[in-house]
């Protein structure tokens, strides 16, 4: 029984001189964490703008049409 209170005295022991350096540790962490919180804080987000696309738009018609050949047309999309 003696070996294990022994043990456990050593364990604890060791932890005692762990706890500085985990404490030192955790403020890095807790320093680094501030820092990637405030670069993403300051992050803006891009937003980009459509291309303009020019439409496609019929040229003018240059030239004479006759009221037969309008009246043939409209006479097919019926």
């Amino acid at each position: 029984m003696g070996d294990v209170k022994e043990g456990l005295e050593v364990v604890e022991g060791h932890m005692v001189e762990l706890d500085p350096e985990r404490d030192k540790l955790k403020g890095q962490f807790n320093g680094e964490l501030t820092i990637c919180k405030a670069t993403v804080g300051k992050m803006v987000l891009v937003t980009r703008t459509k291309p303009k696309i020019d439409d496609l738009k019929p040229k003018k018609f240059k030239g004479n049409i006759s009221m037969r050949d309008v009246g043939n047309f409209l006479r097919e999309m019926e």
